[in-house]
């Protein structure tokens, strides 16, 4: 669908393409623009705002940026409204929390309480297909455990944090996807020096299995041990190898 020139309002004096950006973004969070829906042209833009083109490009630079417009080449291609990713506002997380100067202690802390509160939304529904999928899981797991090379990258802690991440779409909560797969990805970070450690990896391994069979059994007070476990375990290991945050915090 293509979207009405009517919604577009002309601008008032302040910097033009933020205006573009503003009203654009009021008009995806109210729904009035929808995802696979086709803007007019640059020029047609431009005439609707009451603004230059090069207004409307920045817009589009910065709409695109922040995930709210995807821009296609060719001769069917324009701007488009993008479908909600999970992956750009994860991105913008990671970011913000590596460049905040987090210790670990206090980012282990959070991502435990958010692990803990993924378990309780998920343990008295946790269905079969659940069960298989974290199964499926810790066997590639295992298999990339078996198959690491300690000088090579190895798959193991991607296919490792993706066992979380199947817990956290399994709460059917898109918030929690989205802060478990920024809270991964700074913990990627954290490991970075580190993270070709066999024993580390071998108990990692083992306390997602321990954490599957609670899952199991609706165990929650032995699914909660399991995660406080795989704190302590994270903080034991990392501890060395991360230094302290600076004091100006």
């Amino acid at each position: 669908m293509t979207v009405e020139n009517s919604l577009f309002k002309r601008l008032p004096t302040r910097r033009a393409y933020q205006e573009i950006v503003d009203q654009i973004a009021d008009l995806v969070y109210s729904r009035k623009l929808n995802p696979g829906d086709r803007f007019p042209s640059e020029r047609e833009l431009a005439l609707q705002f009451g603004a230059g083109r090069m207004a409307v490009r920045e817009a589009f630079r910065v709409l695109e940026q922040i995930g709210l417009i995807r821009i296609k080449q060719g001769t069917a291609g324009g701007a488009f409204v993008k479908e909600a990713d999970v992956s750009v506002v994860s991105d913008s997380m990671c970011n913000l929390i590596r460049r905040m100067n987090i210790g670990l202690e206090d980012f282990i802390g959070v991502r435990t309480g958010v692990d803990r509160l993924i378990v309780e939304a998920v343990i008295e529904s946790t269905s079969d297909e659940l069960i298989e999928t974290l199964e499926k899981n810790i066997d590639e797991t295992t298999a990339a455990l078996a198959g690491r090379d300690a000088e090579k990258a190895s798959p193991f802690v991607p296919k490792a944090a993706h066992f979380h991440l199947e817990l956290a779409r399994a709460t059917k909560n898109p918030l929690f996807e989205m802060f478990e797969e920024s809270l991964l990805k700074v913990m990627r970070a954290f490991m970075s020096d580190g993270a070709y450690d066999f024993e580390f990896d071998e108990q990692h391994l083992k306390i997602h299995k321990l954490l599957c069979e609670a899952l199991r059994e609706k165990n929650l007070p032995r699914a909660l041990e399991c995660l406080k476990a795989h704190s302590v375990d994270m903080l034991t290991y990392l501890s060395p190898k991360v230094p302290e945050p600076t004091s100006d915090r």
